[in-house]
């Protein structure tokens, strides 16, 4: 994939992936996600909706179990498991094949940062014959083939970075994100806020707060009145109304 001086959020071949295991073939345009891939250079054959709903299905059996565990699986369990979606990845003929493009016709390659490795590795790359190359064995292997293919491969790929461990499933909806933090439980700000406010309702927060305030205001017209302001003015002032407050007794 070629990187351009635009490209300043961090990307990964398992966004797609996520991206593709969240996509609901049912009722959204399917033409959307294989427009997603193809911004990113993927051309992998996608197949028919229910082919690709089987897909999911398959992925989501080998990855949920390993990134998403309902248990805390010991050593050996959890190596079984690994084992067992390396096996299910070899099963798939993925015969490498290579390309070479002249890194010269990149507009980017001098804006590199010279440290800053994390959003995007400096691809290693072949200085020869008065040019500068990028050799890579993965583009044709992955981009054209089948889309069951490049998403294998991808998870097979993200397995020997240690990307992976980054792929995650949201605490509240459950959908596919990748983790920025290893504190991170949510695939958005707002699925974090409504399963704190779910928690906080569940535990009577809400009520508790609500009576707080209640008591607060009561308090407040208490000592309005006291000061010889009028029933409306304290009503005004503190949101309770007339009957409110004869009910509680500080008005006859």
């Amino acid at each position: 994939m070629r990187l351009t001086k635009k490209s300043k959020t961090r990307f990964s071949y398992l966004d797609l992936l996520s991206r593709f295991l969240n996509f609901d073939f049912g009722s959204e345009d399917a033409r959307q996600i294989k427009k997603f891939f193809r911004d990113w250079l993927v051309e992998a054959r996608f197949p028919p909706n229910q082919k690709a709903r089987r897909l999911q299905t398959k992925l989501k059996r080998e990855l949920l179990p390993i990134i998403a565990p309902q248990d805390r699986p010991d050593r050996q369990k959890a190596e079984e498991r690994l084992s067992r979606l390396v096996a299910r990845i070899n099963k798939i003929v993925l015969r490498p094949t290579w390309s070479v493009e002249s890194v010269d016709d990149w507009e980017d390659y001098e804006m590199f940062p010279d440290a800053n490795l994390a959003k995007f590795p400096v691809p290693p790359v072949l200085k020869i014959l008065g040019g500068t190359w990028y050799v890579s064995k993965m583009a044709n292997l992955s981009h054209r083939g089948p889309l069951e293919n490049f998403l294998w491969w991808t998870v097979i790929h993200a397995m020997e970075t240690g990307e992976l461990a980054k792929l995650k499933t949201c605490s509240l909806c459950e959908k596919f994100f990748l983790q920025d933090d290893v504190r991170q439980e949510f695939c958005s700000d707002k699925c974090r806020y409504d399963f704190h406010n779910r928690t906080r309702q569940k535990k009577g927060y809400f009520g508790k707060k609500r009576k707080e305030r209640r008591d607060l205001m009561l308090k407040k017209a208490k000592a309005l009145l006291a000061r010889g302001q009028s029933p409306t003015e304290v009503s005004t002032k503190t949101k309770l109304s007339p009957n409110v407050l004869r009910r509680e007794g500080l008005l006859k």
